[in-house]
């Protein structure tokens, strides 16, 4: 049982990486039965083709706000550990709250906080544990989710459960939509449900060992690809000779074999399932790694991101409306259509 005296501050560190975790720890900061500690984040990274050296959002605002920071460099090792043990030894920590932290995080590190490692997970726990969830959801065409708030452990995402807050899944959302209202919500209730299982109010719930639904692994981008003939039966249209499409000279980026889409894809027959699918991959896999295609051209296979698609109502056809070929701006299927009106491979009857 906690021993933690009414209006005693709450010592909190927060472990986490992206602009989500800064969300709920700029609400924290600012929440008066907190003490807020410091943070926990990964060490500048070089990001983009230029490979600048770039600090996360967490490192940045702890600057800003002159608050303690722990850099990570690719795991948490022993020197980190004495770093880590050594910063809680001084000030004190009641709660270690680990928010889209990306790191595995050891026992002994479990171990230090007086109370409990926290962990806020957007989605319906026991469903779709991992780095990925709001993709997963979005991809299975689910309504209704929630934010999990549980207790961390060693199993991933399988701690017992403090809360869950309810949350109602937009047909239009994509994974970003969700992300941002799943971590808001968890912002306006976080602080309560904290002090609540310091003061010991809550009942935890214990999650099965095993999950519904796979894992929502980390994903990479095979796993948005789409073969460009399952677009066209999609999309309802007929495309040329396969064997004239394969004569078109060899493809920079070799088309992937393997993937979540294409598994997904591999137990669907009906152009009608399919368009659905895409649709909702459309919107589950931005901003990235975006639903893509390998398009046949003059210039061989190019890749064409699909930004926008619509279903059809009437005729539940897919419809693609903006799209990226690549080396080119955004711009319309239309436009796209129209410049490779000579290329026989992509024409169509709809």
């Amino acid at each position: 049982m906690n021993q933690f005296s009414p209006g005693t501050l709450l010592k909190l560190w927060l472990a986490g990486s992206s602009h989500y975790s800064l969300l709920l720890a700029k609400t924290l900061l600012t929440d008066s039965r907190f003490q807020f500690q410091g943070v926990i984040t990964p060490a500048p990274k070089p990001i983009g083709r230029q490979q600048i050296l770039t600090p996360s959002p967490m490192a940045v605002w702890a600057d800003q706000a002159k608050i303690t920071k722990i850099l990570l460099n690719e795991k948490i090792d022993t020197e980190a550990k004495t770093i880590i043990t050594d910063q809680f030894s001084t000030s004190g920590c009641d709660v270690l709250l680990v928010v889209d932290f990306g790191y595995f995080i050891p026992e002994w590190l479990l171990k230090l906080p007086r109370i409990a490692p926290v962990n806020v997970h957007p989605s319906l726990l026991p469903r779709w544990r991992g780095s990925s969830p709001a993709q997963r959801v979005l991809l299975a065409g689910e309504t209704n989710s929630a934010v999990s708030v549980i207790k961390v452990t060693m199993q991933l995402d399988a701690g017992e459960i403090l809360t869950q807050l309810p949350l109602k899944v937009a047909p239009d959302w994509t994974s970003s939509d969700y992300y941002q209202t799943a971590f808001e919500l968890a912002a306006s209730q976080l602080g309560n449900v904290l002090t609540q299982l310091a003061s010991n109010q809550l009942t935890l719930h214990p999650q099965p060992s095993d999950s519904p639904t796979a894992m929502a692994a980390r994903l990479t981008k095979a796993d948005s690809y789409v073969p460009w003939q399952l677009v066209c039966q999609a999309c309802g249209w007929t495309t040329t000779d396969t064997t004239q499409m394969a004569k078109t000279p060899a493809v920079k980026t070799p088309a992937p074999t393997s993937g979540l889409l294409l598994a997904e894809l591999k137990t669907l027959t009906a152009p009608k399932d399919q368009a659905i699918l895409l649709e909702r991959a459309s919107r589950a896999f931005s901003p990235w790694p975006k639903l893509w295609t390998l398009l046949p051209t003059p210039r061989g296979w190019q890749r064409l991101i699909l930004h926008q698609v619509q279903l059809d109502p009437a005729t539940q056809r897919l419809n693609l409306i903006q799209v990226q070929l690549e080396g080119k701006i955004p711009s319309s299927w239309n436009e796209i259509k129209n410049n490779l009106a000579e290329t026989e491979s992509v024409t169509h009857h709809v």
